[in-house]
């Protein structure tokens, strides 16, 4: 994980002990379902393109806090954002 991750951290190898397994969130653990759900908000939520005029636009804000929202929900992991409280 030199240089800050990225993608390929997506593949680091991580040992559990079973103690340490069953504490994992289930909802994040890959499978056909999930990949499934994640791909699906993907294409709900990512933009085709970016302008500028984007960046100063209270709606892409008001959208990523959406997408935002939804994701911690498909993933169960409760509120994590400040916004959601």
């Amino acid at each position: 994980m030199y240089n800050g991750g990225g993608p390929a951290c997506l593949r680091l190898p991580v040992v559990l002990t079973p103690q340490e397994q069953q504490a994992v969130n289930p909802a994040v653990l890959m499978n056909d379902r999930l990949f499934s759900t994640l791909n699906n908000w993907v294409d709900r939520h990512y933009r085709d393109c970016l302008t500028q005029a984007d960046l100063v636009d209270p709606q892409l804000l008001r959208e990523g806090r959406d997408a935002l929202d939804e994701l911690t929900k498909l993933l169960d992991l409760g509120n994590v954002y400040a916004f959601q409280q």
